[in-house]
């Protein structure tokens, strides 16, 4: 039996709670929230905080989900690693560079689990995108396209202001929106590229410090060219794209559909199953992700999303973020 407790009772924990709730080797023993009132979407026997440290100390659980603002991740994470506490944290890893690589270290440097969620990952079509392209049945990959055209109005930011400030949220549309897509990406190679450029983009004419549109290149030393772009305001939320061209064919993963496309002619080749009354755009991975997480604490494995696996996504925002500030040059990952 693991007794977990969650911190951050916010938009994403429902996904977690649903997960916790309905295992028979799971207790969840407590959660924290800054405002008391969030105490109502936890079960009466479940212990409620509004202070992460005492919870801790206190209650000492095996597990701790984190579901907090992005700057907080590396913090709690680190607090909970340091009393010996697995973890398993929300996506991403930090506002920065430098808090993921620290947030990254805390595996070894405390001998505790730490599972990402980064869900998407063990999607069947991704999985699958990935089998395919690596067979060589289709020639090497030339190119890799990721593409998130979806919408968030002004009050999504109002709602919750620390998503609109460069401090608490660390970026807008790459690392809240389509990070998941940028890390699917990466899959693809075992090396970082050779070079990123990048622009973060205000055109929304919202009152917000982060970007609300971004495009990349980049490109790795096979010649493997990369195209990345992401925007929260398109007119709806559409299906996100990712497409690999290889040499005798191509791959597009669109929303929850693989197809193979050969000789002009797009054939349906995988689907995703979609838990029902599930969001499309969080896809159908939480609770892959966090069985093979729990999987991997019980058989004491390393099968399971580590913060380092999350590490070259973060590489190549940063590379991003150092590209716009230099007006669109080149910058080597090193």
């Amino acid at each position: 039996m693991f007794r977990v407790a969650i911190i951050g009772l916010g938009v994403i924990a429902p996904l977690h709670l649903n997960f916790l709730l309905n295992r028979a080797d799971i207790e969840l023993c407590a959660a924290c929230d800054l405002d008391p009132a969030k105490a109502s979407l936890v079960p009466e026997s479940t212990a409620f905080y509004t202070d992460y440290a005492q919870m801790l100390d206190e209650v000492k659980p095996d597990v701790v989900h984190v579901c907090l603002p992005h700057y907080l991740h590396t913090i709690v994470s680190e607090a909970a690693a340091q009393r010996g506490i697995a973890v398993f944290c929300e996506k991403p890893l930090s506002t920065n560079y430098e808090g993921a690589k620290a947030l990254a270290s805390y595996e070894e440097k405390y001998g505790v689990k730490i599972g990402v969620c980064l869900q998407n990952r063990l999607n069947a079509c991704t999985v699958k995108i990935l089998e395919l392209a690596q067979s060589g049945q289709y020639g090497k990959v030339l190119g890799i396209k990721g593409r998130v055209d979806w919408y968030r109005a002004l009050s999504y930011y109002e709602a919750a202001p620390w998503r609109g400030t460069i401090a608490e949220a660390g970026s807008g549309a790459i690392l809240n929106q389509a990070v998941h897509t940028l890390d699917i990406m990466t899959l693809f190679h075992d090396e970082d590229p050779v070079f990123v450029r990048g622009a973060m983009l205000h055109i929304s004419g919202y009152p917000i410090e982060v970007e609300d549109t971004a495009v990349a290149q980049f490109d790795y030393a096979d010649g493997c060219r990369c195209f990345f772009s992401a925007t929260v305001i398109n007119h709806s939320n559409e299906p996100i794209e990712v497409s690999v061209v290889l040499e005798q064919a191509s791959l597009i993963i669109r929303g929850t559909r693989l197809y193979l496309v050969q000789n002009g002619q797009e054939t349906l080749i995988q689907e995703d199953q979609l838990p029902e009354g599930e969001k499309f755009y969080y896809g159908a991975g939480h609770n892959i992700c966090m069985t093979q997480y729990y999987a991997a604490l019980e058989a004491n494995t390393d099968l399971y999303i580590h913060p380092q696996d999350a590490m070259p996504a973060m590489r190549i925002f940063e590379a991003m973020r150092m590209s716009q500030e230099r007006n669109g040059e080149a910058v080597a990952i090193e």
